[in-house]
């Protein structure tokens, strides 16, 4: 669970700490850019709000290895895109994982772990992504100094999102029972 679970923080993080370093890259416009921010903040707070109804219909667990793809086609507008619309590639795809990142985590963890330990395992959970997020900008600097462009970087990301996608499918196998 924990390899999808954490990429959004990882992955979100890292890449607008190093937004500057990703325009100049890409010679995207930086007032562009900016006015995406606000379609990034509300395709979140949408995500936020519609994805309830889908995780009660079809649960945490099953639609666990479904929610990090949009951050997936987000790695691939930056990894492969060089047009100025790679913006609205990545910022509504990440805005759309941030989104049912933070409505879907919790309702799993009630699903795998139950109710009476939720706030022992949500802690554990809150820390790794902590971890997560803290170590993204530091390990994406070293790459960029080392010369690994967020192109490339992106590569990887979207490489990494599809296997712990297909991992996370056997997060059912742990499930408790309804």
């Amino acid at each position: 669970m924990l390899p999808v679970v954490l990429a959004p923080s990882f992955l979100i993080t890292g890449f607008l700490f190093h937004q500057g370093r990703l325009l100049q890259e890409k010679g995207w416009a930086f007032d562009i850019w900016a006015s995406w921010f606000t379609t990034f903040a509300l395709t979140r707070g949408l995500a936020m709000v519609l994805i309830g109804p889908v995780i009660d219909a079809l649960g945490a667990v099953r639609l666990l290895p479904w929610f990090a793809l949009p951050l997936a086609v987000a790695m691939a507008g930056i990894a492969f895109v060089h047009a100025s619309w790679g913006m609205a590639l990545f910022l509504l795809p990440t805005g759309l994982s941030a989104g049912l990142s933070a409505t879907l985590v919790t309702a799993l963890l009630v699903d795998l772990y139950g109710p009476a330990r939720l706030a022992e395992v949500r802690a554990k959970v809150a820390s790794a992504s902590v971890i997560a997020s803290g170590l993204a900008p530091i390990v994406m600097g070293y790459l960029i100094d080392d010369g690994v462009t967020l192109s490339r970087q992106a590569e990887v990301c979207l490489v990494y999102i599809l296997g712990a996608s297909l991992i996370a499918r056997r997060v059912r196998h742990y499930a408790r029972p309804a």
